[in-house]
């Protein structure tokens, strides 16, 4: 299946509108941006301020090609971050729950690529493997779903990030879930 930007559009658009319309949204960050398809929808329904960005490099927008270093950096008041990588978002995930300080929804979708699949290795770390061979293709599906649920689990231990809410949609075949989540820094 080719990467399209905005792609499976309905499931995008309907897991953000649940949790903007339950939590709210002031600042939004984009980090995969692409066409920007899915918030020029969205700010006509929410009032937020937004900054995008992606590697592509497209007129009117901003070209970050490390968009998880964007994450990392302390001190900003973005309650809502999207991650679209078209791939593995755990880089992009850790960086900005290093940084969380309020109360924030995270948007991830979740990508991988039938027979050409490899675990990445936040994945491999997750569930505290070392591959020295490598693992057929049945097997790395079941351990991708596996590690995908301990990380957000990891969530609360690794970066004192309470989750709130969590709701995941898995479409086609299951190589694409979306993720939201509502998480708030615990205080003590």
């Amino acid at each position: 299946m080719p990467q399209i930007d905005s792609s499976h559009l309905r499931w995008k658009l309907t897991l953000r509108r649940a949790y903007l319309t339950k939590y709210g949204c002031r600042n939004v960050i984009d980090c995969c941006q692409g066409q920007g398809v899915i918030w020029k929808i969205l700010r006509k329904e929410f009032d937020v301020q937004y900054v995008g960005f992606d590697r592509k490099s497209r007129t009117g927008k901003a070209q970050v090609d490390d968009s998880a270093r964007v994450l990392s950096i302390p001190g900003h008041t973005w309650d809502v971050i999207d991650i679209d990588t078209y791939g593995a978002p755990w880089k992009h995930l850790y960086a900005a729950a290093k940084t969380i300080t309020i109360p924030t929804t995270i948007f991830l979708t979740v990508g991988r690529k039938g027979s050409i699949y490899s675990l990445p290795i936040e994945e491999r770390k997750a569930l505290a493997l070392n591959f020295s061979k490598p693992v057929p293709v049945p097997l790395q599906v079941r351990l991708h779903e596996r590690a995908m649920r301990l990380i957000l689990s990891q969530l609360p231990s690794k970066f004192r990030l309470e989750i709130i809410e969590c709701s995941m949609v898995e479409y086609y075949m299951r190589e694409t879930t979306y993720i939201a989540l509502r998480v708030e820094p615990r205080r003590t």
